[in-house]
């Protein structure tokens, strides 16, 4: 793990001095460096082999303790002796601080005691995935969690968001162009679009979910702007119809009837469909106050969020919430301006 952590440290000294390099330039130049390290171009493979041969260790290889008791439960479990391989992995979890990672150690544990107790593993599954959405689902299914309860302003929302994931304004712009690069209509790709639309959202400092992939209903992404509004996002990223179909209208309509179902009447929600076409069919039926992000709006919120990049990268620190209210407001990612600045008014067929 050491040699990793070594290797890996200084390639991303390499990335870190290119990232100085072109900070505040055309994203044409940026394209231009992709490219070779795509394209491995020698002088680029060059300079990645001469950072790894000054590499240095600082002793043998160390493996995580996590890891050890992870292949001595699945060693216990190889023997059939179910019960302390559970044992071991409810000794990890019972420490585990962070939330997603201890779901993640109670789903394998869940899956230890399945062997031996199936209604334990049901409990503890569920309470796995309360921690981290991304697990399997308990057969009984999960309690849904409403969106809405905090109160802090949004930049200040984008500044946490900021200061938990990364450690400087190098990995804070790497990632918003790796997001750019997502926010793309690509076929047969709706899983990574829907998390893009969700880390938008957490991006410019929105609570967001992804229901439909978390509960198994509801809408692909949920918005929260504020004061009790919401966005209801369908995403249909790899629609290749110059029209959006009447099924896609229903399914929109769908996830609206179980946001009204979910929250009660004091909260307002706007239904946005992502799509290339802004056109309706003849055959659907869409809600009057349906919203589009057509090409043309997703190719307005990727030059924005460019922007957004650039300001932040400007910086000497991580971003703080007053001067995220001034990128955000320049770039138009507010609460109040994200609906009019970013999506349409359909047209039917």
């Amino acid at each position: 793990m050491q040699q990793r952590r070594s290797a890996t440290a200084a390639q991303m000294m390499v990335s870190n001095n290119l990232a100085k390099q072109i900070r505040g330039k055309p994203l044409k130049d940026l394209h231009a460096v992709i490219a070779l390290c795509l394209q491995r171009n020698p002088g680029w493979v060059k300079a990645s082999k001469q950072a790894l041969v000054k590499v240095t260790y600082d002793g043998p290889t160390k493996i995580s303790d996590m890891a050890i008791v992870q292949r001595k439960a699945f060693g216990l479990a190889q023997l059939n002796q179910f019960r302390q391989a559970a044992d071991a992995i409810q000794g990890l979890a019972n420490a585990e601080k962070n939330a997603k990672m201890q779901g993640w150690l109670k789903q394998q544990l869940a899956e230890y005691l399945h062997r031996f107790d199936k209604p334990q593993a049901q409990e503890i599954l569920l309470s796995a995935a309360a921690l981290n959405r991304c697990l399997t689902k308990p057969l009984g299914g999960i309690t849904y969690t409403k969106l809405g309860v905090s109160t802090i302003s949004q930049a200040l929302r984008a500044e946490t968001h900021f200061g938990t994931k990364f450690k400087n304004v190098n990995e804070i712009v790497i990632w918003l162009h790796g997001l750019i690069g997502d926010l793309n209509f690509y076929e047969d790709d709706a899983e990574r679009f829907e998390k893009a639309m969700a880390l938008l959202g957490l991006a410019v400092g929105l609570e967001t979910q992804r229901p439909e992939g978390e509960l198994g209903k509801g809408p692909d992404d949920l918005w929260v702007l504020g004061s009790l509004r919401f966005l209801i996002i369908e995403c249909k990223n790899g629609a290749t119809t110059p029209f959006i179909a009447k099924k896609d209208a229903d399914q929109l309509a769908g996830s609206v009837n179980w946001f009204r179902g979910s929250y009660d009447q004091s909260c307002q929600a706007t239904p946005v469909m992502v799509h290339p076409s802004l056109v309706f069919h003849q055959t659907a039926s869409p809600m009057a106050d349906v919203r589009i992000i057509d090409g043309e709006c997703l190719a307005k919120i990727r030059a924005e969020l460019l922007s957004y990049a650039s300001a932040i990268g400007a910086l000497n620190a991580l971003p703080k919430a007053d001067l995220l209210q001034s990128f955000l407001a320049q770039s138009g990612f507010t609460r109040e301006k994200f609906v009019p600045n970013f999506t349409k008014t359909p047209k039917r067929s």
